[in-house]
């Protein structure tokens, strides 16, 4: 449900619009300026909402702007609201919505997460254990990879579900080489699925994750699962013999950024 209305005054330079929706509006309430258009709203909801705009009440020189270095003073909006959504209270005091910086203080601009707030926190990381280096064999010629293992720990909701930690090794793939200590993908290409406008041409894996398995005894299995994997990929989109359409006509032996 949706419904608006405006009202123009003054030869239509000044309007004053209210528009009403619903019913799965998150609660909230806010006064926001917008210095580029030159209004004022006012908005409130629970399940409904409802917007009341003013267009050009204010003088210029009233609404929030900032100093830009290259183009002088430029307008911006600010806001004062309050809001529940996704189990969390989010607050702004008179900052502007389209930046963030780590200098505003958390009470002018921040959160507060009821769930956290009662099981605590999750976290997550990862440590590397080893790498290994292979090289992998294509139609077009051959392809660098890197094969990681690493330790992962999930740390669950450390008041409640501690017991629900897991400490874990897990693998990862990537497909690339180093060079002047930086990291280039060199992605394996594949044929594109097709399912959509935008993977009908030529696609390419860059990384694959496999946890720890049986089968997988050591980075030498997981690189050879690497590349079985997109050799699966390659002849089920594109065939046994598919190519990359800039290696048809040639082909060489490594292939690099």
């Amino acid at each position: 449900m949706t419904y608006r209305k405006h009202f123009w005054f003054k030869n239509a330079t000044k309007s004053i619009s209210i528009e009403l929706a619903g019913w799965k509006q998150n609660p909230s309430i806010y006064f926001k300026v917008d210095g580029g258009e030159r209004d004022f709203t006012f908005h409130i909801s629970l399940f409904i909402g409802m917007w009341l705009t003013f267009e050009n009440f204010l003088p210029k020189n009233w609404y929030p702007f900032y100093e830009s270095e290259t183009y002088g003073r430029l307008p911006t909006e600010k806001e004062i609201s309050i809001s529940i959504h996704n189990k969390t209270l989010w607050w702004n005091f008179w900052t502007p919505t389209d930046e963030w910086s780590s200098k505003t203080p958390k009470y002018q601009n921040g959160c507060f997460h009821f769930i956290e707030f009662i099981t605590g926190k999750s976290d997550y990381t990862t440590k590397e254990i080893e790498h290994k280096d292979f090289i992998l064999p294509y139609y077009e010629g051959n392809y660098k990879i890197r094969v990681f293992k690493n330790n992962a720990q999930w740390k669950m909701r450390r008041r409640l579900f501690w017991f629900l930690d897991i400490n874990a090794d897990r693998y990862e793939v990537k497909a690339g080489y180093v060079k002047d200590g930086e990291w280039k993908d060199v992605p394996i290409p594949h044929e594109g699925k097709g399912e959509n406008s935008w993977d009908c041409d030529e696609d390419a894996t860059y990384s694959i994750c496999f946890g720890i398995d049986k089968k997988l005894k050591g980075c030498n299995d997981v690189a050879l699962e690497f590349w079985k994997s997109t050799m699966k990929d390659r002849i089920r989109y594109g065939g046994a013999n598919w190519l990359p359409q800039k290696f048809k006509k040639k082909q060489i032996e490594f292939i690099e950024a």
